[in-house]
């Protein structure tokens, strides 16, 4: 897909539209001779990191055996503790999947809630990738509450999104 084209679909959606050419936000500034680097976002504590990468798995695994009330609380029980911890990346990647539980207990309204508040946080951290699969899931619940002109934006988006990154993750 053409950069006009892809501008023209991502400028309806603020976040996305945003990241059109920019920089990662990982990028980091050059940094005086020895001085070390700032550790990545999602290492915390160490027993803290532990906490949330389980709670991350619990959640995960009790969803893939129909179980989506216990991943609904361990979710919940990591968004609580990624909030705490003032972590965005972990609260992004818990609202997200807290996003797909609702949409799988067809609480849609809650599940375009967790959506858009974890496209901003991807948005914000300039995580391309996650800024798709958000838009796509946004398309796919307003799909199911019949609004098919917001779903074919988001979907036109994720698509237009998907197509510029290509397989490496990085605008082509």
């Amino acid at each position: 897909m053409r950069r006009d084209t892809l501008s023209s679909v991502l400028c309806l959606l603020p976040a996305a539209a945003s990241l059109l050419g920019s920089a990662p936000a990982t990028a980091a500034e050059p940094r005086p001779p020895g001085e070390a680097a700032a550790p990545p976002l999602l290492e915390l504590p160490d027993p803290l990191s532990q906490e949330m990468g389980q709670l991350l798995t619990e959640g995960v695994t009790a969803a893939k055996t129909g179980e989506l009330r216990a991943a609904e609380r361990a979710f919940r029980a990591g968004l609580e503790k990624a909030t705490a911890s003032d972590n965005p990346r972990w609260i992004g990647r818990f609202r997200a999947r807290l996003g797909d539980i609702y949409d799988s207990l067809r609480r849609h309204e809650q599940a375009l809630e967790q959506y858009r508040q974890a496209l901003a946080i991807h948005g914000a951290l300039g995580e391309r990738h996650n800024i798709a699969i958000d838009l796509n899931n946004l398309g796919v619940v307003y799909a199911r509450l019949g609004q098919f002109d917001q779903a074919l934006e988001h979907l036109s988006c994720a698509f237009a999104l998907r197509e510029a990154l290509g397989s490496s993750g990085h605008p082509a």
